[in-house]
Parts: C-alpha cells; structure tokens; sequence
C-alpha cells in the first residue's frame, strides 16, 4: 500500500469468539490515527463486520481456518487489509440485499460501504483479499 506503514498484522481462526479481541485493537488502532469517538465505532462496525462474514461465509460448514488482518496508517486515515483461505465469492455477489426486507443479519455491506471510503476485493485460491481505506474526512482518496 502506497504512502502507508503498516501498524498491525494479527492471524486468527476464523471463530467468532476471536472478534471481541479484535474490536479491542481495532478501538485503539482508530484512537492512535485521530478518529473521534463516534468515527473509532465506525471503523470498528465496518471491519468487523468484514471479519465476520469471513466466518459465516467463507468458512462455512468447514473446520476455521485462518484470517489475516493488516493495519495501516495513512497520511489521513486507516487502510486493512483482510486475507482468508476459506470460500470465495464472485464480485458481483457482495453486494447489500435490499433495505426493504427487514429480517435479522445482512446489513453488514450497507453498514461498510456507508462507513468506508474504498472497498476492493479480490477472490484466490492464494488467499481473498478485502481491501478497506476509511479516512477521518470522507471524501478524502475516493
């Protein structure tokens, strides 16, 4: 990642159980980078909400297997990046459902892609990569 110094690199099994830790380090990264109280939550929301599809989708019905999470400062915010062995999608299949269907669960894309400022990702058999950029100004490297 250009202009960006790497502040965390964590692996973890893909168990839900590890997410109460993660969202610890990830409070802290996001205080150490300026983000305000309410902007720390966001973060927090958006890449653990990442983290946690990963483990209901990518290692579903199979035993946990590893995930990697790297975080970097940017001049003007944080990037991540989130790398999993398990089941990859398609592009074109992450995307939101619709709001109109009220049921529990899958809001996590709306909540990232409100939060984020950049969002890619990158199915392989080598490792799927979400690559996330949140900046303390919106609009800042979109």
């Amino acid at each position: 990642m250009k202009q960006a110094t790497r502040l965390l690199r964590i692996e973890f099994d893909a168990l839900p159980e590890r997410l109460q830790l993660l969202r610890s380090l990830l409070r802290e990264l996001a205080a150490g980078a300026g983000f305000t109280p309410e902007q720390r939550d966001a973060v927090v929301l958006a890449v653990n909400e990442a983290c946690a599809n990963v483990i209901q989708h990518a290692y579903a019905g199979r035993d946990p297997g590893p995930v990697v999470l790297e975080a970097y400062a940017l001049e003007a915010g944080l990037a991540f990046e989130l790398i999993d062995w398990g089941q990859g999608v398609a592009r074109g299949q992450l995307r939101p459902r619709p709001l109109e269907q009220l049921r529990p669960g899958g809001l996590g894309m709306h909540f990232m892609q409100s939060i984020l400022d950049g969002m890619e990702y990158s199915p392989s058999p080598e490792g799927n990569r979400m690559r996330m950029r949140v900046y303390r100004e919106s609009g800042q490297g979109r």
